[in-house]
């Protein structure tokens, strides 16, 4: 739809800061407006981005129609070579093996401090030593 909410300014200088890990969700293989107006507004002034998203779409199915991996390409493209790392955790990861394809129970599932165990938070951890690696 390309609706662009307005954002809250910055306290601090964007500009400044040597890199910016924006954190946020994809509804149904979309960016969400929010985090498209923060991309547009302060595009120049980042000097590296990360992108990380808890999502729904898994690995297997990220380049399908409601993928995260559509939406890398676009954040990619709209910041123009600035993103050096996407992330994607899916919320498949803290279903058991029997729920993973159940919709229901798919949207009713929220992160918590209970559930952010095994290999969610395995994937989190990685991504979490990669944003190390890269900042050295």
């Amino acid at each position: 739809m390309n609706i662009h909410f307005g954002i809250w300014p910055l306290k601090e200088r964007i500009e400044e800061y040597d890199r910016v890990i924006l954190c946020g969700p994809i509804w149904m293989g979309r960016l969400i407006p929010p985090l498209r107006s923060f991309i547009k507004k302060y595009t120049q002034k980042i000097n590296e981005l990360v992108f990380v998203t808890c999502c729904g779409s898994t690995y297997e199915k990220k380049d399908e129609k409601f993928g995260h991996g559509l939406v890398f390409r676009e954040v990619k493209k709209m910041v123009n070579g600035k993103c050096i790392l996407c992330k994607a955790i899916p919320i498949v990861l803290v279903l058991p093996d029997d729920k993973k394809e159940d919709t229901d129970t798919f949207m009713k599932t929220h992160l918590n401090n209970e559930n952010f165990k095994g290999e969610i938070e395995v994937q989190f951890d990685n991504f979490l030593k990669t944003l190390m690696i890269n900042n050295k």
